[in-house]
Formats: C-alpha cells, structure tokens, sequence
C-alpha cells in the first residue's frame, strides 16, 4: 500500500501494529500479584479488575487449573483491598469464596450507599448487622 492511498484508519492500524508490544507473562503475573485497590476505586471495581487480571495468567483452562486461578485471584484480592478492617475480617474467615468475597463487597457498598442516603438514622452497628447478614 502506498502510504498516499491509506486512509487515517489504514495509518491507525499500521502504527498500532508497529507499535504493540506484548506484556511478557512476567510482567502480567507481576501486576496481577501486585494489585491494589486504588484510591477512589471502589471495591466491586476492584474485584472486576483483579479477575480481569487472573484471566490474563497463562494458567491453563482445565477445571482444576480454574480452581487455581480463583484461589490466587481471592488471595490477591482480599490482599490488596484498601480498608484494612475489612481485609483483616476476610481473611479470618476460613470458607471465604470468591462468590463469598464478591457477595460481601456488594452488601457492604449497598449499606454505605443506604447509609449516606439515610444519614444519621443509620448508625455504623446498622451498616455492620446489614453486611453480615448478607
């Protein structure tokens, strides 16, 4: 192709093309291990990123390779979480999940968000009852 018949699309493509490189499975397996959740990142968030990150991982795609890949991304994920009270609960529990993990986060953020709507008719032992319970 003669760079004068490419349209801006065709340049797009042949730069990108040029330009990309492939993360080596180190550098993957170094951001996934190394995750954080950011601040202003909330937690269901988290989650969605460090199990985008676990898929990323040349683990294989058996079942038993599945269950490894969900072990380590609980792992991480309770391990980077910013609020240490609620890491620190988590990781007390013994037959935390990733369904049990993922479900927590979720009524946590639905309290906080009920909470903030309800102000002070809604005390901290009223947000906690609510997370447990779910």
């Amino acid at each position: 192709m003669e760079s004068g018949d490419a349209t801006y699309e065709d340049l797009l493509t042949m730069l990108k093309t040029h330009y990309h490189r492939e993360e080596s499975m180190f550098v993957k397996a170094q951001k996934f291990m190394n995750a954080q959740q950011g601040a202003g990142e909330g937690d269901c968030d988290f989650l969605l990123r460090v199990a985008d990150l676990s898929r990323q991982q040349e683990i294989g795609s058996s079942t038993r390779e599945n269950a490894i890949r969900e072990r380590f991304a609980l792992c991480v994920a309770v391990k980077g979480l910013r609020n240490v009270k609620v890491r620190q609960e988590l990781m007390a529990k013994p037959d935390l999940t990733w369904d049990k993990l993922k479900a927590t986060l979720k009524a946590r953020a639905r309290a906080f968000e009920a909470s903030a709507v309800l102000g002070d008719k809604c005390s901290s032992d009223d947000v906690k009852e609510y997370i447990t319970r779910a």
